[in-house]
């Protein structure tokens, strides 16, 4: 085989990059492709064996492709399912997604601790007249309001923070889905 026959594959190979890449038109590549196979050697390849050659060479490129594409969903899935499990929480063995009712019971506490060392402050007040036991009990009946608000915030940071890890993780999802039937429409 000559020198040039063996550079033949890459050099069809490189046309059809361009002719995918919209450098080429139709025309333009198959005037190209007809100028290489008409290239003087002793063992020239007639049109069919150059347009079988460039199907190998698309078909090889379309398995590449879809594996780059099967293993970056690979990876996008084991990330996701750590990130996850990072931001999930366990109850008897079962994962629970992160909502705005799992700060319910702990406002409800924290709003009842507060109401009653408020009433505890009022009365203690009331009965000594002592501007220390205000001053005390009052302060130490705000904080489990001061809590309600702190647990409140905690629960919407660990929602939102779920809400947009999983948006990104569907995105990206789609994102190579989409890619995935596009190399498959290729065929």
């Amino acid at each position: 085989m000559s020198q040039q026959q063996s550079q033949l594959p890459d050099a069809l190979a490189k046309l059809q990059e361009l002719r995918q890449g919209g450098v080429l038109t139709e025309e333009e590549f198959m005037r190209a492709k007809e100028r290489l196979l008409q290239a003087p050697s002793s063992d020239t390849l007639t049109v069919e064996e150059a347009d079988a050659m460039l199907e190998r060479v698309d078909r090889v490129e379309r398995h590449a492709t879809l594996a780059e594409l099967q293993l970056e969903l690979s990876r996008l899935e084991h990330n996701w399912q750590s990130e996850e499990s990072a931001l999930v929480t366990l109850e008897d063995g079962q994962k629970k997604i992160p909502s705005m009712d799992d700060a319910q019971y702990g406002t409800a506490l924290f709003a009842v601790q507060g109401i009653v060392l408020f009433g505890l402050t009022i009365f203690l007040w009331f009965s000594t007249h002592s501007i220390l036991y205000l001053v005390l009990c009052g302060g130490f009946s705000l904080y489990p309001f001061l809590m309600v608000h702190w647990n409140l915030s905690y629960w919407r940071t660990k929602v939102t923070r779920y809400e947009e890890a999983r948006h990104g993780y569907e995105e990206q999802r789609k994102k190579i889905e989409a890619k995935i039937r596009e190399v498959e429409r290729r065929k």
